[in-house]
């Protein structure tokens, strides 16, 4: 998936057979980090980046109940 945050980084996630590759790009698009957790530990931070990239979608775009016709 790509996580998309507030101050123009990426964040990259791959499922590899040991746990899960975090690569991390800056606005220009140069890794900057690149970061292999387990399973166990990728699944509480990629919650977090899904809340940090609907949040940044949100102010970005707008939302709400009335913006659906």
């Amino acid at each position: 998936m790509l996580f998309k945050l507030e101050n123009g980084y990426r964040v990259r996630t791959t499922r590899m057979t040991d746990g899960v590759e975090f690569e991390t790009r800056n606005r220009k698009g140069e890794t900057i980090s690149s970061v292999l957790h387990s399973h166990a530990e990728a699944v509480p931070l990629i919650k977090r980046l899904t809340v940090l990239d609907a949040c940044r979608f949100v102010r970005v775009f707008g939302g709400g109940a009335n913006t659906i016709a």
